[in-house]
């Protein structure tokens, strides 16, 4: 089959709500596909079946050569609620050397440790300590959000402040988070740091991120 085939045959996975045996078994089967497209679309597809039967094809492909299959490996696998999954994403964010890898890897601890019965107060001194070592913004966001989802609501502030990064990028990604964390108690205080940021706001990306979360946060309330 060539890979045209089997990018027509993964699309045709994309639609469907949950996958079967034989899906997951061919998806097994293209992990390890020379071609990184498919690869990638593997990771993605892979968040759609039982964490049971899809947790060891993506861990498979936590050492995928290519960052962005690793970015899907690393997202998808906050479906899980295996918390022996933590050890391998906590060497991710230690090892990795992509920002954007250790940024999903960080996301889905803290998804993983809220559908598990992980040790949380172990996993928040190991997120604190790489915390302090990590240098990128993008990821420092994912920190704040994972530990603000683990109990440390000192780190809801930081994700506010970053609402006014000098970086357009750094602002989209933490009104994207806001998004994702708001809660009935929240909800209306990132409405309102939002609507004051709109009324100020001058890059074009970041003012279309505003609108669309803020009709988000309005289905929320």
């Amino acid at each position: 089959m060539c890979v045209d085939q089997e990018l027509d045959q993964l699309d045709i996975l994309r639609d469907r709500m949950c996958l079967t045996d034989d899906d997951i078994e061919m998806l097994n089967t293209l992990s390890t596909h020379d071609n990184k497209e498919i690869r990638y679309l593997v990771a993605d597809l892979l968040c759609k079946a039982d964490y049971t039967k899809a947790d060891p094809i993506l861990l498979s492909m936590l050492n995928d050569r290519d960052y962005l299959v690793r970015v899907n490996v690393c997202d998808s696998l906050c479906t899980s609620r295996d918390e022996k999954l933590l050890e391998a994403l906590k060497r991710v964010v230690v090892r990795d050397r992509s920002y954007l890898v250790r940024h999903y890897a960080v996301q889905s601890i803290g998804d993983i440790a809220l559908n598990s019965n992980a040790n949380k107060n172990e996993l928040l001194n190991f997120l604190e300590q790489r915390l302090a070592c990590e240098k990128s913004e993008h990821t420092k966001i994912a920190f704040f959000r994972t530990m603000l989802l683990l109990g440390e609501q000192k780190y809801f502030k930081c994700i506010l402040d970053q609402l006014h990064n000098a970086k357009y990028q750094i602002r989209c990604a933490a009104i994207n988070i806001l998004v994702d964390i708001a809660d009935h108690d929240n909800t209306d205080e990132i409405i309102d740091a939002l609507v004051r940021l709109d009324e100020t706001e001058s890059t074009v990306a970041v003012a279309s991120t505003i609108r669309q979360a803020l009709s988000d946060l309005e289905r929320k309330r």
